[in-house]
Formats: C-alpha cells, structure tokens, sequence
C-alpha cells in the first residue's frame, strides 16, 4: 500500500464521516456504546478462551461469568455507576467535548485571521498538514488533560469532587460513568480550552479547515480512545507490555484506582505515558499484581463515603466547601 494510496482512503473515509468539511460527523463514532461494548465483550471473551484452553474446560454459562463477574455487578457502588452512567450521558461527553473543540477552534482560526490577516507561511498541503493537525490536537489535549487530572489529585477542593471516581470498589465498563458533574466539568475545561487554541492555531497555518484525512485519523482515534475508556474501567488486565512505557494500557489505569498507599497518585495520563514519567507518576505494574479498589484501604465498605445517590452527589460539595471555609480562615490574620 503506497502512501498515496492510504492518503486517498483516509480522504475518502474523512469525507464520509464528515460530507460537509466540517466535524460535526465525527459524533457518529460513540453515538451509541455499541462499538466499545463490543469491544470489552471480544477481549473478555480473548482472555476466558486462552485460560480455558489451557484447563480444557470451556462453557457458555463459565464465559458470561468471566466477562461479567456477577459479584462485581451485584456490588453497591456498582449499581450506583450505572444510575450515574444514564444520568451523566458519559458514553457521549467524548464525541461532544471534540466537537465543541473543533468549532471553537475553526472561531479561533476566524479571529486569527480577522486579527492578524494571513499567516507569514503556511504548512506544505499533503501528509505534512494532516499529521501536524492530528498531532498537535491530540497530544495539546492529552498533555492538558493530564494536567488536569494531576490537579484533581494534587488540589484538595478539587479531589473532593474527583474523589468520588475512585471510590468505586470494583471495576465495570460502567465506572467510566462514574463522575461527580463538577469533576466532569473540570475535565472538559481544562480539555476543551486548549485544545481549542491548538485546533485554532494549526488551522490558521494550514490555512483550511480540518483536512479530511484528519477527519478520518481523529474519528478513529476517538473510537479507539471510546473501546479503551471501557477497558480501562474493567476487570480484564490488559498490558501493552514494554510499551506500556510509552502508552498508558488498562492495566496501567487499574492501578489508578488502587486504594493502596504504594499506588497513591499513579499513571494520570490518558494516551501516553511520557507525561507521567516526566512528573514522577508512572507505575509500571508486575504480572497478576494484587490490589484493592477505592479511596483508601479505610474508606471501603460501609465507611465508603459515596455509597448512595445523595451522597454521591451532594457530599462533595459539603466537603469542597468545607476546604474553601477552611482556606478563608486560616488567610484571615491572627488579632
């Protein structure tokens, strides 16, 4: 397959996905959470078929259990996931958050113009413009999103709310929907806004909008991004192996969740690992390693302090203010 060759089939893909030029389309990806069930479901089937195999003792009914442990869907904090799931719309905050990132930056470009009329040079049209476009969304948004996501652990006001993420006691593709509304919409500011000046920049050098080969690179991306979220927030411990140096896997981000003190604040970053190493957050899990899920090994169970919808909900924001009262006082000067 010639380059050229791969460049017309992602033009045409891009225009498919996206017949007006724009990105709108690009939200066909993840409209229903089909694609990445499907996914999760084929891994989990993967993974029961090779320790069967070796057992020799295959089954319908043993299969439906490995993918979904009942144990693990029976649990507390796992039908409050899934109430949250539905109430937040998890399954469609990616497609959204790119599209309100694409057009805020297609205004950005219109301002640049407005503002300082054509760029002194513009990128080479072809392959050059297109990996710039993609690279530069990509990796703007996954470094910020790790910066924001840093902060929610490292800023107490801020954990309050982003706490109640980890106090899941088990993993299901459902946890991923597991996020108080002010940590979701942290997330997505702390995404959107860079990521829409970097969209806005590298449109104005391409001097076009997104190329159609872009288009089709990023709803692929984003596809992948959507299988991965539900593996991440699952049972199944897949590892990219040594390149789980370079990439953050599932297994990686399960780590994440630990509610022990050995992985407190562990693998933050979303696509790659590089910003972890760089601030000293990278863990690199053994083989079959052991770890319990939440908060802390003293906030599960019946001390878990996120266990129903009220709580869910409405501690955070007790707790937040309690951070903001206790940050005045201790600023207000001693009589």
């Amino acid at each position: 397959m010639t380059t050229q060759y791969l460049y017309n089939v992602l033009e045409s893909l891009g225009r498919l996905i996206d017949p007006l030029g724009g990105i709108g389309l690009i939200y066909k990806n993840d409209a229903f959470i089909v694609w990445p069930m499907v996914t999760f479901v084929v891994t989990g089937l993967v993974f029961y078929a090779v320790s069967g195999w070796r057992s020799r003792s295959l089954s319908v009914r043993a299969a439906l259990q490995s993918v979904f442990p009942t144990q693990f869907y029976k649990h507390k904090t796992t039908k409050l996931d899934v109430i949250n799931t539905f109430l937040s719309g998890t399954f469609f905050s990616r497609s959204l958050g790119l599209i309100a990132t694409f057009f805020a930056g297609m205004n950005i470009r219109g301002w640049l113009m407005s503002e300082f009329g054509a760029p002194q040079f513009i990128l080479i049209p072809g392959w050059t413009t297109v990996v710039v476009q993609v690279a530069t969304i990509i990796l703007v948004t996954d470094f910020f999103g790790f910066l924001g996501h840093y902060a929610s652990h490292k800023i107490d006001f801020l954990w309050k709310f982003h706490a109640v993420h980890h106090s899941a006691e088990v993993l299901t593709p459902f946890t991923s929907g597991r996020n108080h509304p002010i940590d979701a919409l942290w997330a997505a500011i702390t995404t959107l806004l860079p990521g829409a000046l970097a969209t806005g920049t590298v449109l104005y050098y391409s001097g076009s909008s997104l190329e159609p080969q872009a288009v089709a690179i990023i709803s692929i991306w984003n596809a992948i991004e959507q299988a991965r979220g539900v593996l991440f927030h699952s049972h199944l411990p897949v590892s990219f192996g040594k390149l789980n140096y370079l990439f953050n896997s599932p297994v990686m981000h399960q780590i994440h969740h630990s509610a022990e003190l050995r992985h407190r604040d562990k693998n933050m970053g979303g696509i790659v690992s590089i910003w972890d190493w760089v601030f000293g957050s990278l863990y690199i899990p053994t083989k079959n390693e052991n770890f319990q899920l939440g908060l802390s090994e003293a906030e599960r169970g019946e001390k878990n302090p996120h266990r129903n919808v009220g709580s869910f909900y409405l501690r955070p924001v007790i707790d937040a203010y309690g951070v903001l009262r206790g940050a005045r006082s201790s600023a207000k000067p001693k009589s």
